[in-house]
């Protein structure tokens, strides 16, 4: 039998909020070691895995109060690749859902200011 229900769909992901100190600048060791992040910065949700980007991208600006005018990029991280430097996907086509990235509870999703 397949399981329809919208709980056994749903993905609780990590999303961090990074704020770039160098504003257009590449280089992402800069927004890693910066000071530890607050509260206010990490949050865990539940998302559903057919999701779509765009609507996360909503959801993303409601959850941490961002303008409409902030432009922000989405990069996805799995669990098993975080020890391993430049593993991050770049969720960057705003139609695809969230389930074509096969992300896993708790991974983590950065926001990139």
């Amino acid at each position: 039998p397949v399981n329809r229900s919208i709980k056994a769909g749903l993905l609780s992901l990590i999303f961090i909020l990074q704020h770039n100190k160098n504003n257009g600048a590449t280089n992402k060791s800069s927004s890693r070691s910066s000071s530890p992040m607050d509260k206010k910065d990490r949050i865990q949700k539940q998302i559903p895995s057919q999701m779509t980007i765009n609507h996360l991208r909503m959801m993303i600006r409601r959850l941490f109060c961002l303008s409409p005018k902030t432009l922000f990029e989405l990069y996805a991280q799995s669990g098993r690749h975080r020890g391993i430097v430049n593993t991050e996907i770049p969720l960057d086509v705003d139609t695809r859902e969230i389930g074509f990235y096969n992300l896993e509870n708790d991974d983590y999703i950065f926001i990139r200011i």
